[in-house]
């Protein structure tokens, strides 16, 4: 079974991972909706998922969910998306080299001009572009920017991955009345449409307005401390989580929009890959150690007493405490990345 899990994260994360550096290095100058369309269609996919496990097909006969039924289905639409990411891919990679043996001024709905220069650089010399990409990433682990925000970002998303983990304990804990495959909904599409609508207003704000997108991921991280704290202080927690399922969910699909744009416009699409890839390991670490957290405090408070709104308090807000602190660390060390180190360089 543990195997299977890991050969199914292995395969969404490449999934996920390989369209969002296509996308990155095909549309380098509209960072925030490239990045916004894949992680949408991410986002969007769990909502679909939701959905489908309400199936009457899937049902057994005592109306509960067939397990074997359900990852069958998901086995077959995982072999129909890889059988089109291959087709598609071979699509763009057609595409690619067609418009790379046309002039410097002809029009390309594809690629730039700067990603026609890198890849014509790289036909004549992979050596001279490999050093190249090795020296800006040694660059990159030498900024300390790249660690400030390394830091932001484990204390974002570990608690928000912690929250999605363990959404059906918490509602079965503070609000046993609503109903867990409803409320992944509502989380799933609020994630979907802050991921589609904060990458479309990122690119309009920096373009248009000379907005950076920092303001944007500050004010978003504000949202995640209030929305921390209001499960901590049972504000809509009990009788209207529906709203603290509108907050993260929003908070969770703005988050994974707008870390990878500001990486794309600091460090460039060229070793955006490398970069990206540096910053997913902290959210497998921090969404580990929240999880712990979480697993702790409900084991040792919420395990044997009744559900009602008095447990809020005295059972499962510590976590929440906890990690609104971590969004108060997020947010300092976020300010100290951007005023003391990319101001100065004029970036984002």
């Amino acid at each position: 079974m543990a195997l299977s899990f890991a050969l199914v994260g292995i395969a969404t994360s490449a999934f996920y991972f390989t369209n969002l550096l296509t996308c990155a290095k095909i549309y380098p100058k509209s960072k925030g909706l490239i990045i916004s369309a894949p992680v949408t269609c991410y986002g969007l996919s769990s909502l679909i998922g939701a959905q489908l496990l309400k199936l009457t097909f899937l049902k057994n006969s005592r109306g509960e969910l067939n397990l074997s039924k359900a990852f069958t289905l998901f086995s077959i639409l995982y072999l129909i998306l890889g059988i089109f990411n291959w087709f598609s891919s071979s699509v763009v990679t057609i595409e690619k080299n067609i418009l790379l043996k046309k002039q410097d001024n002809e029009e390309s709905p594809l690629l730039t001009s700067e990603t026609y220069e890198e890849n014509t650089e790289g036909e004549d010399g992979d050596d001279d572009l490999v050093e190249h990409h090795r020296d800006k990433f040694m660059r990159f682990l030498k900024d300390i920017s790249a660690y400030l925000l390394l830091v932001c970002v484990f204390f974002t998303i570990g608690p928000c991955e912690m929250y999605i983990t363990n959404m059906g304990s918490l509602i079965n804990t503070i609000s046993p009345d609503s109903s867990i495959s409803n409320q992944v909904s509502v989380h799933a599409f609020f994630s979907t449409f802050a991921r589609l609508s904060l990458g479309a207003l990122s690119d309009l704000l920096a373009s248009k307005y000379s907005i950076s997108r920092v303001w944007i991921l500050l004010c978003l991280l504000l949202l995640g401390l209030a929305t921390q704290l209001f499960i901590a202080l049972d504000i809509f927690a009990t009788h209207n989580f529906f709203m603290i399922s509108m907050l993260s969910g929003f908070l969770y699909g703005g988050l994974f929009t707008l870390f990878p744009t500001i990486v794309l416009s600091i460090w460039g699409s060229e070793i955006f890959g490398s970069v990206y890839g540096f910053y997913m390991l902290s959210p497998a670490l921090s969404s580990s150690l929240f999880g712990m957290i979480f697993g702790l405090v409900y084991d040792a408070k919420c395990w044997t007493v009744d559900t009602g709104s008095s447990l809020l308090t005295s059972c499962i807000s510590p976590v929440f405490w906890t990690t609104s602190l971590s969004f108060v660390i997020s947010i300092a060390f976020l300010i100290s990345a951007w005023r003391l180190v990319w101001v100065k360089r004029l970036q984002v």
